[in-house]
């Protein structure tokens, strides 16, 4: 027969894991749309701000590797024919018409296009963020993206330094119950004698 203090342990155990689980996971989905909305809004000040030098649009390949070095975003500049007309990643030349991406596509309905998804050219999920602009009469779209595998780092790092303050937490209310429970186990003994 179970002694008092193990059924309480027992039954914390079971309460304290089915709580981490349930709010873990609460907790990630939440995190990682927070995560996602900062990312998405990051890029688009990032594009704006692009957007401002895009004056001239003969120098645009060499404004795209430099975001892509010192930014760690990849850059690209499609026409409104969907033709990549700067590329941070690959040569433009070998890539495929964007006139048809869901970003491009949505970017001409609303303020700004936006999608999540794999990248043929990098072979990496990216959070896409793309805005049409007119320069020199011509229209362009600009798009940035950063890499999923980023927020999900950082999510993965946040998650770690709360699951080690729960479980010093929670070892500290453990030992306390654990006490408890035996001080009232000896009492009830005392009791019954």
């Amino acid at each position: 027969m179970l002694k008092f203090h193990q059924i309480v342990f027992r039954k914390f155990l079971f309460i304290f894991l089915t709580l981490f689980f349930v709010v873990g996971g609460i907790v990630y989905y939440w995190t990682k749309a927070f995560y996602i909305e900062q990312s998405r809004n990051s890029l688009l000040h990032n594009i704006q701000i692009i957007s401002f030098n895009l004056h001239d649009i003969s120098h645009l390949d060499t404004l795209a590797k430099k975001i892509k070095k010192n930014l760690n975003l990849r850059l690209s500049i499609i026409n409104q024919d969907g033709e990549v007309i700067a590329e941070s990643h690959k040569d433009k030349t070998t890539m495929d018409n964007h006139r048809y991406r869901e970003e491009i596509m949505q970017s001409d309905k609303e303020a700004y296009g936006y999608k999540i998804r794999h990248s043929k050219t990098i072979k990496k999920d990216l959070l896409y963020i793309a805005k049409k602009y007119q320069i020199e009469d011509k229209t362009i779209y600009i798009r940035l993206a950063t890499e999923l595998e980023n927020i999900n780092e950082q999510i993965f790092s946040l998650g770690m330094k709360t699951f080690v303050v729960l479980v010093v937490f929670f070892a500290f209310l453990l030992g306390l119950t654990y006490k408890l429970s035996a001080r009232i186990e000896k009492e009830m003994e005392k009791i019954s004698s």
